[in-house]
């Protein structure tokens, strides 16, 4: 709902509750305010009411109108309890805790699949080019953050429609013996290791364990470390972990690519995604993802991009909530 003249105190809240970080904003006259756009750290914190507390006393009183939060969760009924971090965050609880008329509560990839609808394009760095298409075409977006997960982003007469999904919990497309074996330590009680086991932040930590057999007893690397060390060239257990993460990371969205055909392009989002960047290319992401035997050719028909703007999702909040007055 877009603010008129007259409503110069009243705002909208955007929230974008990661596995990591929260980040905020307020948005006035169908626009995100800037100077207020903040990023708090999760693990300082033991709610997204504490967050919203911490966020509130530094702007002082704010009334707002509409409150959208986006959070790494699965949502029924406007709750959804967050899947690497432990929170439930409900529309009642937001509304309670901001004053707002009404809060909405989206998974945290449809919001980065809404952002779509405001995308500036200088925020696009291409990865693996592919034909024009209509602006009509379906798109698909794929988040590597603390977590993995990708959603498809239809538009029906003008207007952008971005389903829930958990793609996280699907499982890899492994091949090699390599690939085999890394599956079983990744894998936990015995079930078959998922997308979101290696194609995330904490997937990368544990990959790494398992070229440099790191002991169960031994603290894993931090991913920005492994990356680094990948980096320098002088880990050779880095640069297999980075391998090895693009090969299946290539394989996976080609397959998600088959189920969706998003004519529009695919669109790489999230932390680890812009860190393993310079990656794609040398290990040759593209022979990964249009190694598709009989589907090749129509693999060459998805372009692939990096979102470069790590607020994005606060814009599709704000799409949301203009989609929903």
């Amino acid at each position: 709902m877009m603010q008129t003249q007259k409503d110069r105190n009243t705002f909208n809240l955007l929230a974008d509750v990661g596995g990591t970080n929260t980040r905020l904003a307020l948005a006035q006259d169908g626009q995100i305010l800037q100077g207020t756009i903040q990023r708090l750290r999760n693990d300082q914190h033991t709610s997204l009411d504490s967050v919203l507390a911490a966020y509130f006393s530094q702007k002082g009183p704010v009334t707002c109108d509409i409150a959208a939060a986006a959070i790494a969760a699965p949502i029924e009924d406007g709750v959804g309890r967050m899947t690497n971090l432990n929170w439930q965050i409900s529309a009642h609880t937001i509304t309670k805790n901001t004053g707002a008329t009404r809060a909405i509560v989206i998974n945290d990839l449809q919001a980065q699949g809404y952002a779509l609808g405001r995308m500036d394009k200088a925020n696009l760095i291409p990865v693996i080019s592919g034909k024009a298409a209509k602006d009509s075409a379906t798109r698909l977006v794929v988040g590597l953050g603390t977590g993995f997960n990708a959603v498809p982003v239809f538009t029906q007469s003008g207007t952008l429609f971005v389903p829930p999904s958990e793609t996280g919990h699907t499982s890899l497309p492994i091949r090699s013996e390599t690939e085999y074996a890394l599956a079983k330590y990744l894998a936990k009680s015995g079930a078959s290791a998922t997308l979101e086991d290696l194609l995330s932040g904490k997937g990368l930590a544990r990959a790494y364990g398992f070229f440099s057999q790191i002991g169960p007893d031994t603290a894993l690397p931090e991913p920005a470390w492994v990356i680094q060390a990948a980096h320098s060239g002088h880990d050779e257990s880095a640069v297999k972990t980075l391998n090895i993460f693009v090969h299946l990371l290539g394989r996976s969205i080609a397959d998600l690519a088959n189920i969706h055909l998003p004519f529009g392009g695919i669109y790489l989002v999230g932390g680890v995604a812009r860190a393993v960047t310079p990656f794609l290319d040398v290990m040759d992401l593209k022979g990964a993802f249009r190694g598709k035997g009989k589907a090749q050719t129509i693999m060459e028909n998805f372009p692939i991009y990096l979102v470069d703007n790590d607020f994005a999702a606060l814009d599709g909040c704000l799409q949301v909530i203009e989609q929903s007055d």
